[in-house]
């Protein structure tokens, strides 16, 4: 209940009390310290190095977009339970690195050009 109270995403906040605003808190949010802890390694194992070769703007708003999008569609998918975390920005980050890796053939400083 407490996850309800700071933000958490369920489906019956945005449908019965318009609750849009849990669209972008619930990005920011962290079931735990484990949790917490998981995320941010994952985010700065990947984003550093997606940083270097695009720059921290770049990064920045795909960041936000990703996290905002994976909000959009969980609350399509999750029925009745809180939804936390940054989990739609790591995939966007690491979609990131899919595209740039496939399409190039190599992960380099400078290989694509956004």
């Amino acid at each position: 209940m407490r996850l309800d109270k700071v933000g958490a995403l369920r489906r019956a906040f945005l449908a019965q009390n318009h609750h849009t605003w849990r669209l972008f808190v619930c990005p920011w949010l962290h079931a735990g310290l484990i949790h917490f802890a998981i995320n941010i390694s994952c985010m700065v194992f990947v984003g550093i190095h997606l940083e270097r070769d695009y720059g921290p703007l770049r990064i920045g708003v795909i960041y936000l977009l990703s996290a905002f999008f994976g909000s959009l569609v969980s609350s399509l998918l999750v029925r009745n339970s809180p939804v936390v975390a940054s989990t739609g920005a790591l995939f966007g980050y690491l979609e990131l690195c899919f595209l740039v890796f496939f399409g190039t053939g190599k992960f380099t400083q400078a290989s694509v050009q956004l």
